[in-house]
């Protein structure tokens, strides 16, 4: 008895041990890497947290483990007036780049908070625009697009 007890007693220390031990692989929904001899490489994964992250006026990094969550903005398309309105990266810490495929007609934008109270409101005549938001407190923003006073789109913000 006391040598089965003994043995099991070994086994179980083993079974610790060996569960404690950390291997270099990462478990993630997704990821990929791209790579370019002449600038270097990017590789991404989803699903973990961040180490370290870096900031300047118009970029916000993150190295290391990444972000558990990612915010997207997701890409407007307005098929009757053939239109595409893309607007990144979100979240931000300033600067909003604007990208509008096959634009026609001026586009108003305007920025507005959660609680409807407008910020500013821009008139955009080119397919690719920077929106500075710098002077914002951080928070959740809306970005409404009209077209000749009528509202076609709004994209959600956060400002960092």
């Amino acid at each position: 008895m006391k040598t089965n007890f003994g043995i099991f007693i070994l086994l179980m220390i083993h079974h610790l041990i060996s569960a404690q031990s950390l291997s270099p692989e990462v478990i993630a929904s997704g990821g990929t890497v791209w790579s370019n001899d002449a600038i270097g490489s990017i590789s991404w994964t989803l699903g973990e947290m961040s180490v370290k992250t870096y900031s300047t006026t118009d970029f916000l990094i993150t190295e290391g483990f990444q972000q558990p969550s990612v915010t997207t903005t997701p890409v407007l398309v307005h098929p009757e007036l053939g239109l595409t309105i893309s607007i990144f990266p979100n979240p931000t810490t300033g600067s909003l780049y604007l990208e509008i495929a096959d634009l026609k007609d001026p586009i108003t934008i305007q920025v507005v908070n959660i609680l409807g109270k407008s910020f500013s409101q821009h008139q955009l005549i080119t397919t690719k625009s920077i929106l500075d938001l710098h002077d914002l407190p951080a928070g959740i923003y809306f970005i409404q697009s009209h077209i000749q006073n009528k509202l076609i789109g709004t994209f959600k913000i956060q400002k960092i």
